[in-house]
């Protein structure tokens, strides 16, 4: 997801406490999380299956347009994780 812990944190503990989602440490490695989804979260999924359809149709954005846009995103995605790794080293 490209976010800092510190970030990600209280996102996952509002899904949390919201019933979205359950956290679990790994009994081996406490620094890592296993996350489950709930049947309420399960519930969601189903829920946004249409926005892109809903978006498309609201932008009048033609299907094969949807995926060149999708590519760029995550061409462009590819470019800045690349430049952050550079930067890392």
């Amino acid at each position: 997801m490209l976010l800092d812990s510190s970030t990600l944190t209280p996102l996952l503990k509002k899904l949390e406490s919201k019933g979205l989602i359950t956290r679990q440490r790994n009994s081996s490695d406490e620094r890592n999380l296993f996350l489950k989804i709930t049947k309420k979260g399960e519930k969601l999924i189903d829920k946004a299956a249409g926005i892109s359809d809903i978006m498309r149709k609201e932008l009048s954005i033609k299907k094969e347009d949807e995926k060149i846009v999708k590519d760029s995103i995550m061409n462009l995605l590819k470019v800045i994780l690349s430049y952050r790794e550079g930067e890392n080293k």
